[in-house]
């Protein structure tokens, strides 16, 4: 509030946990780098990187339109739904008290997002962002 009462023509993203390419939970894992798994049951927001420059420059061009937009892709998950997947896909076991502890948290959308990206996301959830992370190489 206080910027935009500062600077009214100012647009802010609220960006959730940015990744892609050389940076991601997925990769980490891959890796066994379990560090990011003692964090629990939480509920993460994220958005892939590419997204998240595609929104900047869309909110950038607009000429009107939201003063604020939450930077974050489709589906908000917990750890238990992200790290189960990637157990999964990379057929390994990921240790900590994610499996059994209580989300903690909350669901960040995006009511403005998608519609600044022309329609589609690239990376419209972390499945198909951590797959791409995943195909991009060994490099966290």
């Amino acid at each position: 509030r206080a910027v935009l009462a500062q600077y009214p023509e100012a647009r802010i993203l609220r960006c959730g946990g940015i990744y892609g390419p050389g940076r991601s939970v997925a990769a980490r894992f891959r890796d066994g780098d379990f560090s990011r798994a003692g964090s629990g049951n939480r509920m993460v927001t994220r958005i892939h990187v590419h997204d998240l420059c595609r929104l900047i420059l869309a909110l950038g061009r607009a000429r009107a339109g939201p003063a604020v937009v939450n930077a974050v892709d489709e589906m908000p998950s917990s750890n238990r739904e992200t790290f189960s997947h990637l157990e999964r896909v990379l057929g390994i076991e990921v240790p900590g008290s994610w499996r059994t502890a209580e989300p903690t948290g909350r669901r960040v959308v995006s009511m403005h997002a998608r519609s600044l990206l022309g329609g589609r996301y690239d990376f419209p959830t972390y499945r198909e962002g951590f797959a791409a992370c995943l195909a991009h190489g060994a490099g966290r």
